[in-house]
C-alpha cells in the first residue's frame, strides 16, 4: 500500500470552502510559462479576494468556477491574514477565556502584522494583486513573444492599454482588443470576433469584473484558441489612467482598499462584504461546520 503523500507548503488551502494556492509570485510566472510553453490543454488563472469569498457563498456555480481554476491565487491581504487566522489553534485554557485570546490575536495581532510585519503572514507567503501580477507577465510576454489579447472595460479602454503596454515593452504583441460585452446570449459573436482578430492566442486578459469576467472565462474558454485566460478586474482602467491606484506606500501596508473607499465614496456598499468576510472567518474559527448543530 502507498505512503500517503507528505503535505506540501504549496499545496491549496481553503478559506470558506474557496481554493486558494498559496504560492509567490515567481513561482506563478513560473508556472504560468509552464502553461504557455510546455503544457498541454488550456488553463484559467483567478486572483482571488475577500469579495470573492463572499460571492461564492452566495453563488455555488461562482464556487465551483474558482475552484476548478488552474491557479486561485491571494489578491488581497486579507486572504493572507484570513488564513494565517485560522491556522492558529484556539488556546487550551477554558473558555471563554480562550475566545477572548483569540480575539485579541484576531484584532491586534493581526492588523500589525498587515500593517508593518506582513513577512509573519506565512501560510500565503505573498499577496498577489491583479494589476501588479499582469505588469509582471506583459514584460515576460514581451521577452517570450507571446500572443497575447485584451478584452473587456468601456469602449476604447482595451486599445488604449495595448499602445500603453506596447510603449512601455517593447516586443510585446498584442494581436487583438475587444470590448464586448460579458452577457451570455453574446458569446457566440463574441467568439466569433476574437477568432476573427486572432487564430492563436497565448494569454486572455479579460476585464468584465468578477464574477462577469470569471464566468465568461468558464463558459467560453474550450471554444477558444487560447492556452492561458486571467480576470484581471480594473486593470485596464488602471493602465490608461481612467482610474487612479493608490500610492505605492498605501499598497506596502495593504491599505489600497480604504484609499479608493476614500476617493470613491460610493464603494462603501462593497466594503460591507468585508465585515462579512470577518465574521465568517470568525464563525469559521470557533464554530466550525462540525460543531454549529448545536448552535
Amino acid at each position: 500500500m502507498p505512503r500517503p503523500r507528505k503535505k506540501s507548503s504549496a499545496d491549496p488551502i481553503f478559506l470558506l470552502g474557496v481554493k486558494i494556492n498559496p504560492l509567490t509570485e515567481k513561482k506563478v510566472l513560473k508556472i504560468i510559462e509552464h502553461f504557455i510553453t510546455v503544457a498541454q490543454g488550456q488553463f484559467y488563472l483567478v486572483t482571488t479576494n475577500p469579495e470573492f469569498i463572499i460571492q461564492a457563498q452566495k453563488d455555488s456555480h461562482f464556487r465551483h468556477i474558482l475552484n476548478q481554476a488552474s491557479l486561485s491565487l491571494a489578491d488581497g491581504i486579507g486572504i493572507r491574514a484570513a488564513a494565517q487566522y485560522l491556522k492558529q489553534p484556539l488556546l487550551k485554557i477554558p473558555p471563554p477565556l480562550n475566545i477572548l485570546a483569540d480575539l485579541f490575536y484576531g484584532l491586534i495581532y493581526l492588523p500589525y502584522c498587515i500593517l508593518f510585519q506582513q513577512q509573519k503572514l506565512t501560510l500565503i507567503p505573498q499577496q498577489l494583486r491583479g494589476a501588479d501580477l499582469t505588469e509582471k507577465l506583459m514584460a515576460q510576454a514581451a521577452s517570450k513573444k507571446w500572443r497575447v489579447f485584451l478584452l473587456g472595460a468601456a469602449p476604447g479602454i482595451a486599445a488604449q492599454t495595448a499602445k500603453i503596454w506596447q510603449k512601455k515593452y517593447p516586443g510585446l504583441k498584442i494581436v487583438g482588443t475587444l470590448a464586448g460585452d460579458p452577457q451570455p446570449e453574446k458569446d457566440l459573436i463574441m467568439r466569433q470576433k476574437i477568432k476573427a482578430q486572432a487564430k492563436t492566442i497565448d494569454l486572455l486578459l479579460v476585464a468584465y469584473g468578477h464574477p462577469k469576467q470569471e464566468k465568461w472565462i468558464y463558459r467560453n474558454l474550450k471554444h477558444l484558441p487560447v492556452k492561458v485566460a486571467i480576470g484581471v478586474g480594473g486593470t485596464f482602467d488602471f493602465v490608461s489612467g481612467k482610474q487612479k491606484r493608490a500610492p505605492q506606500s498605501w499598497q506596502k501596508h495593504g491599505l489600497e482598499w480604504l484609499w479608493r473607499l476614500i476617493h470613491q465614496p460610493w464603494r462603501w456598499r462593497r466594503q460591507k462584504d468585508l465585515l462579512i468576510f470577518l465574521l465568517l472567518i470568525f464563525r469559521e474559527k470557533w464554530f466550525p461546520p462540525q460543531n454549529r448543530a448545536a448552535f
